[in-house]
């Protein structure tokens, strides 16, 4: 604890930091001047923050064009599968993400260990799936705030923490668009699958000296990975209950930067994760607040 306040004094001055910050701030402003419509800002937060975030990294590491490449397929993937846009092209959709997460790993700088290069893809096309659903069945007001707290967890998490400082300087000006009325940008199919896969592409590239320290990366989504997977949704808790969803997502990222992810092994790593998700998963539903429905919400 005596390390902490040096350590973040320190990551205030890091320049990735401060460039993230930057371009984070500018796609706050984008967002805020864009034309609106009924539901807030036409522009995607996820894709600003994506685009936000691809821009301070290459600025950090270099520019990585099969990384800026892959993105782009998840995301054309990710608007093409989103539903209701039709059954005919959203199998195209499903393989451009499944092609675009594959090329990711393999031409995107990926560090060359052999079980990486296999659960990456998977846990891209993962993520952005929750992230996805979250997008069509959750209020999206806190999202903005719950990634800034994923990317803080990843920057405590991996060794090497140059990129992680470049994507969490982005998140945190990102946080408040998409609060009303500062603004109230949605998730949408596209970005939650590019956002996905710079997420992935962080933590592999910071954790590759501790390979639990990827696992647990990679677990910092939290609650934004549990919750969007309830029937009924939650609905009225992710909407009338903002504090204890954050605290929720706080204590879920909290065990997997400072416990799960300081571990040694991966594999225990992805076990430990695992037991605690579905265990999460199982708990929140004896909750009686997980219980109400979206038609109950909606009387309200």
């Amino acid at each position: 604890m005596s390390d902490s306040l040096p350590t973040i004094i320190d990551l205030l001055t890091r320049t990735d930091f401060l460039v993230g910050g930057f371009f984070g701030l500018a796609g706050l402003v984008v967002i805020f001047f864009a034309p609106r419509s009924e539901k807030g800002s036409i522009l995607e937060w996820a894709l600003t923050l994506t685009c936000a975030a691809f821009i301070a990294v290459s600025l950090a590491v270099g520019a990585r064009l099969s990384l800026l490449a892959s993105l782009g397929a998840l995301a054309i993937g990710g608007w093409m599968s989103r539903p209701p846009s039709g059954k005919a092209r959203a199998p195209f959709g499903w393989a451009l993400v499944a092609i675009g997460s594959v090329a990711l790993v393999w031409r995107g700088g990926f560090p060359e260990i052999g079980w990486l290069l296999v659960l990456a893809p998977v846990a891209i096309v993962a993520i952005g799936s929750t992230l996805a659903a979250w997008s069509t069945r959750l209020p999206q007001e806190l999202v903005g705030v719950m990634l800034a707290i994923t990317a803080f967890g990843i920057w405590v998490t991996v060794p090497e923490t140059e990129v992680a400082r470049a994507l969490l300087g982005a998140s945190l000006p990102m946080a408040f668009a998409t609060i009303r009325p500062l603004g109230g940008a949605k998730l949408g199919y596209a970005g939650a699958f590019a956002l996905a896969g710079i997420l992935v592409w962080v933590v592999a590239t910071g954790g590759e000296a501790r390979p639990a320290s990827v696992v647990g990366g990679w677990a910092c989504i939290g609650a934004l990975a549990v919750l969007p997977h309830y029937k009924p949704a939650p609905v009225w808790f992710v909407g009338r209950r903002r504090t204890l969803t954050v605290l929720l997502h706080v204590f879920l990222v909290l065990i997997a930067s400072r416990v799960i992810g300081l571990w040694e092994s991966g594999a225990v790593a992805l076990v430990a994760v695992t037991i605690v998700g579905v265990g999460m998963y199982f708990v929140l539903g004896l909750m009686p607040w997980m219980k109400v429905s979206e038609p109950s919400l909606a009387k309200e």
